[in-house]
């Protein structure tokens, strides 16, 4: 006795069963909907890539009209390269505004915000460019009558402290030496009689 079978030769379903064709029905309509996002979505690339192409032309025609009347096509995209290229510039700008952010901290931390912001992008200029920032400070700040305390150099060394003083001992009583843990206390000389000093 020969089984029946769909269109496609699986076995029909059964009472509450999932035929083949069920199967792939559903995901023929799971799928559709990823198959039109990546159709539009390749429509959307190849709108910008022509956009781009015929934003280069005139500027690509001018330079070759300016350098002898010789037009040339510009590249229809960015090859990779050119991508490369433009995200080796932008993590470079990246890492030159972390270390430019990091010197100003080290070396011009201390002083104003307007100041920190004179400070170039060239980063073998940056010391040269910290010594006169501070001495512009310095100078405006004296023109304005502020006295200032050491700010440090732009070597970061933080500016020298001021020695401390040492406290005259003999104007502390003798039991807040003791507390302070004054180890050796200066001992009283003996008062001399009068009598053995007239001897």
């Amino acid at each position: 006795m020969a089984e029946a079978t769909n269109n496609n030769g699986s076995p029909p379903a059964t009472n509450g069963g999932i035929t083949l064709e069920q199967i792939q029905q559903t995901i023929a309509a799971a799928v559709k909907p990823l198959a039109e996002a990546q159709a539009k979505l390749t429509a959307d690339l190849d709108v910008v890539a022509r956009t781009m192409a015929e934003e280069a032309k005139p500027a690509a025609g001018a330079a070759a009209g300016g350098a002898g009347g010789k037009k040339e096509e510009a590249p229809a995209g960015l090859t990779l390269e050119q991508v490369k290229g433009l995200l080796d510039e932008r993590d470079k700008k990246a890492s030159d505004s972390a270390g430019r952010t990091a010197f100003i901290a080290r070396t011009l931390g201390k002083l104003p915000t307007a100041y920190q912001g004179q400070l170039g992008q060239d980063p073998a200029k940056w010391d040269a460019e910290a010594k006169s920032i501070q001495s512009q400070f310095e100078t405006d700040a004296k023109a304005m009558g502020v006295k200032l305390e050491n700010l440090g150099t732009p070597a970061g060394d933080g500016g020298k402290t001021p020695a401390a003083e040492k406290p005259d001992l003999s104007k502390i009583p003798a039991f807040e030496l003791l507390h302070m843990g004054v180890e050796r206390l200066p001992v009283p000389t003996a008062a001399v009689a009068p009598a053995e000093a007239a001897k």
